[in-house]
């Protein structure tokens, strides 16, 4: 291998070591209100179209993780019919619910989430996130 080959292989290496180490953590999006603070967090982030990881903890107005409720997501793309998408989001432990979505493209998806109390109550709340 000449010197030209190895310098530039040298670069194309490095330049994706940056991109493993500096790759990006889960999207953050936080809905407050009431007695309870719901935050989705996509992975990865910016969400892609494909499959990503949509997780929704639920905490009190004390910080406390609430287990035991039921998550339900509903998934429709804003702009146009690309179909529904709904599940009922696996417990996680420490107040994390989290279901697998197939975004099947790019642009604005809303994610109306519906939480179930152990005492009957119901928290509702839309997230709007934008499908790179």
């Amino acid at each position: 291998m000449n010197k030209k080959h190895f310098i530039f292989l040298a670069i194309v290496l490095a330049i994706i070591g940056f991109k493993v180490f500096l790759s990006p953590s889960p999207s953050t999006t936080v809905a407050s209100g009431g007695d309870y603070q719901l935050t989705l967090v996509t992975n990865p982030n910016p969400p892609t179209a494909g499959k990503d990881l949509l997780t929704v903890s639920v905490m009190d107005s004390a910080g406390k993780a609430v287990d035991n409720a039921t998550v339900i997501m509903d998934i429709n793309m804003t702009t146009m019919n690309m179909g529904a998408q709904s599940g009922i989001a696996t417990p996680q432990g420490s107040g994390s619910y989290a279901l697998n979505a197939n975004f099947s493209m790019r642009g604005p998806w809303k994610i109306a989430t519906a939480v179930t109390l152990l005492d009957g109550q119901t928290l509702n709340k839309d997230f709007i996130v934008n499908i790179k």
